[in-house]
């Protein structure tokens, strides 16, 4: 049980104490370790420990079955908790100090190898260790199996029988299954001296006789075997009391030591809680003294206490006379006063006069010597034994004063419901057949007439469907049903009087004008189903069955055996709650278009707001012949849509501020950048994983703040909000693709490609480019990049001598004011013919905040997969808004966090 261990290693060490008690046969004096003990703010080993659930018998229900029986017998587990090893392991957190009373060593330390009293987790250890062994023994021994299951309280048991063979029989089925588990029942105790020696004669006990000792507690309880009474076990309640003061916590503390679980010393119990109540309606503090009047009540019952130790009651309920009769009842006695109320239950409810009351003792408080010669209480009323004639009659008479008539006028609303179950709870027909089932194979059972077991069968279900059926008619068309019963016509004011329907076996169905057909007698004369919450499931279960076909295919398989009035506008309703039907029907939220940002509107400088992005990977080769990948990283202008491209040997992140750097050298500050930070069509998970980790890098982040840069991501998987830089991504793709094929270049090859690409994109117009041989030439990135340019044909002829003239002061001042109307002239005509014909790509019809996602709705949330029934069903959990105040993009909860997502992606779920 305990076992010396290695003094350097990690481990919980708990502190102990000694607890004598002389009153015990066996043990002592017991070792009790505590392991609650913590330092002050830490945490004990209890505070670790699971308690696990309580899995022992009801502890009234032990005692009360322990009354019915006429030969009873009890035993404890010899050291049970000791019994049950710990995993070594866990050994190291019960170590304790232990003194050797060695010179040389003062202690040493030991550790337990078995389940502790203290332990938090020991009593559910114990149970469980019980009750997973004696499962293996259901079979051979039902019985004992069955009482190690409800009378064994932790290591006691109790239980008893009729007969002194069958008590013998259960008790040493008992004792052998716990012994193939390593517990020893002992000190078996019996009233029944012809069991008591059957034991000793089979080597289950060794006691002699009853002579020394004939009283052993039981559970709280003093049993005295020879003479058969039990009584309440109060020898701990007087000793407290010898110590107790006249203080608020001493009364507290003495109402905590009582322990009577059957209740049988409650009138005296009760005058110590009404003092209670005094106590604290006068507000007496904890430590204080009570006051005269209520120390004398509180000293006075003190006194009182040692007289119930002679409280002495017969432990079985019934006498052999009594068990032999029949019918036998259980009479209740309730009252309740001010300060009080109870009840006591005798065998053998109406107003009983409190003089004959024996409740009234549990309202009022009795004395312990008046309790004790108390016959009204220990017995009951003495009429009990008399026929029910001889009971005493109260007659109720009413004052003449109040004797009046008055007539008024009222309206009853009658509701009835006759069914055991609540139909409205299901969802399924399935489910609730076979709920149906069960219960009223149950209720067969409870009249004897079905002895049925196992799985359901088919005729089962059958009868469920048919109990439904006549149930739904029977509320909606009660009165049309009585008539047909009795043989009478309905009559033409009915709802289904057109129908002409009639009783089969109970049910009601229509004739219809298909006799002389082929059809099944079913499909004929099919049974008639009102709209309810049963044609409901049903109309659903068919929907289910026909693989989810439409409402003409569904109302064909209905009409095969029933006729729904509306039938069609009846599947058509309830289909529209089919969550699969919707998850394939629904369609992603629509917006309007959104008004387009301030940075894209407003003329500034080129390259003042950035969309960024990354091609794949390009392989080159090396000058030594070796072959290297490499990036491009694209830089595209959101007002003019000129273009940048960077050439970076990788993804790291000194390669990207290197291209960054070189960017920002070439083309001016830029004060915002926006980049993509999802799955695209055309780019790799990888790519756009390195390039998140990219941006998201500290030493990112410090360079762009030292520049002044503000950095936007676009919600993931939503690439048309980049959508100025993700066309141009395309434009710059295929040339490349298509000039490349299988060529590998150098990096100067590549670099100078690359350029000449730029140059290219930078010269295709931006706007409508005429025919007209007198309009002026399309605008392009590259006029507010080289303004003045003579490549960019944008140039007056009276201004071409400028560029060869002279450079003195006189030319460049016209060449400065030449540059600045040019200047003028070019964000005139940007705004004019590029910035105007932006208003013609829109969709803002019929704008309104009703369809508008709203936090809470239920959505379907776009995936990898083609497939609906793939993708995820989330809750929305945050909606962002646009600056037009119409819902853009909502975070939506999953296993994994939290996701952002554009309103095209999400697919509204009216549930």
């Amino acid at each position: 049980m305990v076992e010396e261990c290695n003094e350097g290693e990690t481990g919980y060490f708990m502190p102990y104490r000694s607890v004598v008690r002389k009153d015990k046969s066996t043990t002592q004096v017991r070792l009790v370790l505590n392991c609650s003990s913590s330092k002050r703010g830490d945490i004990s080993l209890n505070d670790y420990l699971e308690q696990g659930p309580n899995l022992n018998p009801s502890l009234l229900d032990v005692l009360l079955r322990f009354r019915i029986f006429k030969v009873v017998f009890c035993g404890d587990i010899e050291k049970a908790f000791l019994m049950i090893g710990i995993a070594e392991d866990d050994r190291r957190y019960l170590r304790f100090l232990w003194n050797t009373n060695d010179k040389g060593k003062e202690y040493v330390v030991l550790q337990m190898n078995r389940v502790l009293f203290g332990s938090r987790c020991s009593p559910f250890l114990l149970r469980t260790t019980i009750r997973y062994h004696v499962r293996n023994y259901l079979e051979r021994y039902t019985d004992c199996v069955d009482i190690l299951d409800n009378a064994l309280y932790a290591d006691d048991l109790c239980y008893g029988t009729e007969t002194v063979q069958k008590a013998l029989s259960l008790s040493a089925g008992a004792v052998s299954i716990l012994k193939d588990a390593g517990f020893h029942l002992r000190k078996l105790s019996t009233n029944s001296r012809e069991l008591q020696a059957l034991w000793i004669q089979n080597g289950l006990s060794n006691e002699v006789g009853f002579e020394q000792d004939c009283k052993l507690k039981v559970l709280g309880l003093v049993w005295n075997m020879d003479e058969d009474w039990v009584g309440v076990d109060v020898t701990p309640l007087l000793n407290s009391l010898k110590s107790m003061g006249n203080t608020t916590q001493s009364v507290l503390s003495t109402v905590a030591r009582v322990f009577d679980p059957l209740g049988f010393i409650s009138p005296f119990v009760v005058r110590v809680k009404k003092l209670v109540q005094e106590i604290w309606e006068r507000g007496v503090d904890w430590d204080s003294k009570l006051p005269d009047d209520l120390r004398l009540k509180w000293e006075k019952w003190c006194c009182e206490t040692g007289c119930l130790t002679d409280v002495r009651i017969n432990r079985c309920y019934f006498s052999n006379r009594d068990r032999d009769a029949g019918g036998i009842e259980m009479h209740i006695f309730c009252d309740s006063s001010q300060v009080a109320y109870g009840a006591v239950t005798y065998f053998r409810w109406f107003h009983c006069p409190g003089l004959e009351n024996p409740a009234d003792r549990l309202t009022r408080g009795v004395s312990a010597v008046s309790l004790k010669s108390d016959d009204l209480w220990w017995s009951g009323p003495r009429w009990l034994k008399s026929p029910r004639y001889g009971w005493p009659q109260h007659k109720f008479r009413v004052p003449d004063e109040y004797m009046y008539e008055k007539r008024i006028v009222v309206h009853t609303a009658i509701v009835k419901d006759d069914t055991l179950i609540d139909i409205s709870r299901f969802s399924s027909l399935t489910r609730l057949l076979r709920v149906t089932a069960y219960v009223l194979r149950f209720l067969g059972k409870l009249g004897s007439r079905s002895t049925q077991i196992g799985p359901l069968v088919a005729a089962e279900i059958s009868e469920d469907e048919e109990f439904w059926v006549k149930q739904v008619q029977r509320e909606h068309f009660d009165f049309e049903i009585t008539r047909l019963n009795r043989g009478q016509q309905i009559p033409a004011g009915s709802r289904i009087w057109s129908l002409a329907p009639y009783l089969q076996e109970g049910i009601l169905c229509v004739k219809g004008r298909l006799e002389q057909s082929e059809l099944t007698q079913e499909e004929k004369h099919p049974i008639f189903l009102p709209r309810s919450k049963y044609t409901d499931l049903l109309i659903l279960h068919e929907h289910n069955r026909g693989f989810h076909l439409g409402v003409i295919a569904t109302l064909s398989r209905l009409r095969e055996r029933f006729w729904i009035p509306k039938g069609r506008q009846s599947v058509k309703s309830v289909l529209k709650s089919c969550l699969v039907c919707r998850k394939y029907s629904a369609k992603p939220a629509r917006q309007q278009t959104g008004q387009l940002p301030k940075d894209r509107v407003v003329a500034c400088p080129p390259f003042t707001t950035v969309g960024i992005d990354f091609t794949g990977a390009i392989t080159v080769k090396t000058t030594g012949g070796a072959l290297q990948k490499v990036y491009i990283v694209l830089f595209i202008c959101a007002m003019t849509r000129a273009v940048h491209l960077e050439v970076v040997s990788n993804m790291s992140v000194t390669s990207f501020i290197m291209s960054l750097r070189r960017f920002l050298a070439r083309r001016g500050c830029v004060k915002v950048f926006y980049s993509d930070n999802a799955k695209t069509l055309r780019s790799s998970c990888e790519i756009l994983k390195g390039f998140k980790t990219i941006i998201r890098q500290p030493e990112l982040k410090s360079f762009i703040t030292s520049e002044g840069i503000s950095w936007k991501f676009i919600p993931e998987r939503s690439p048309w909000w980049g959508g100025f830089w993700e066309r141009l991504m395309r434009s710059i793709k295929e040339p490349l693709r298509k000039t490349l094929g299988r060529a590998l270049l150098t990096l100067e090859e590549l670099s100078t490609i690359l350029t000449e690409i730029v140059s290219v994109i930078n010269n295709q117009p931006i706007t409508y480019d005429s025919d007209e041989l007198d309009e002026p030439r399309a605008l392009t990135p590259s006029h507010f990049l080289l303004p003045g340019h003579r490549n960019t044909g944008f140039v007056p002829e009276y201004f071409l001598d400028l560029f060869v003239s002279a450079s003195d002061r006189v030319t460049l001042s016209r060449r400065k004011l030449f540059q600045t109307k040019l200047l003028k002239q070019l964000w005139v005509k940007w705004k004019e013919q590029y910035l105007l014909m932006l208003k013609s790509t829109y969709n803002l019809a019929s704008p309104s905040s009703y369809n508008d996602l709203k936090i809470g709705d239920i959505v379907l949330v776009e995936g990898a997969s083609k497939s609906k029934l793939l993708w995820e069903m989330r809750v929305i959990h945050e909606v962002i808004t646009g600056r037009d105040g119409f819902v853009r993009a909502c975070l939506v909860k999953t296993s994994k966090g939290k996701l952002r997502r554009a309103v095209q992606l999400l697919y509204p779920l009216e549930i």
